[in-house]
């Protein structure tokens, strides 16, 4: 009797119990867990991408050509390529070329990269103007990006300057 009056320990149906409840908080947390960690992948690729826009942007002020921006989902990931557009109403435009070994061309692609953890809303392409970097009129001022069921609505100024709000 001395031996039952001193034991230590949790019995197996005690376990069970604290287990259970366990999982039921893991399996109730897990949602919501799912969906920050799809905003946070949404906020690093819309701050990847505006990166890249603002290389495109200052790249075409500095070669003095216009420089485009072309964004479409390819195999469930976001390809994005940067081209130069030989101009000649710039000096500095053909002489980049030129020193690029690129004279007999009217365009050169100078990056493509793929950013995995988002799509667009549809193929958007941005076109900036050759010396000062200005976002031309013509182009997609504002779209959407989206990873899951997280969204990001990214707006662009003249300057291409961008704005992201997020929607989710």
């Amino acid at each position: 009797m001395d031996k039952l009056q001193h034991r230590q320990g949790f019995t197996l149906i005690e376990l069970v119990i604290t287990l259970a409840m366990t999982m039921a908080a893991i399996a109730m947390a897990a949602p919501s867990i799912a969906g920050y960690v799809q905003r946070q992948e949404l906020k690093l690729g819309a701050a990847d991408l505006t990166s890249y826009i603002q290389s495109a942007r200052s790249l075409s002020a500095s070669t003095e050509c216009p420089t485009r921006v072309e964004l479409r989902n390819q195999n469930g990931q976001l390809q994005v390529e940067t081209l130069i557009d030989k101009h000649t109403q710039f000096k500095g435009c053909p002489r980049w070329f030129d020193a690029n070994s690129a004279g007999n061309l009217s365009a050169l692609l100078v990056s493509s990269t793929t950013v995995q953890s988002i799509a667009v809303d549809r193929a958007v392409t941005l076109r900036f103007q050759g010396v000062s970097g200005a976002l031309d009129s013509s182009s997609a001022i504002q779209f959407t990006v989206n990873k899951g069921d997280a969204r990001a609505r990214i707006s662009l100024d003249g300057i291409g300057n961008g704005v992201i709000s997020y929607v989710n």
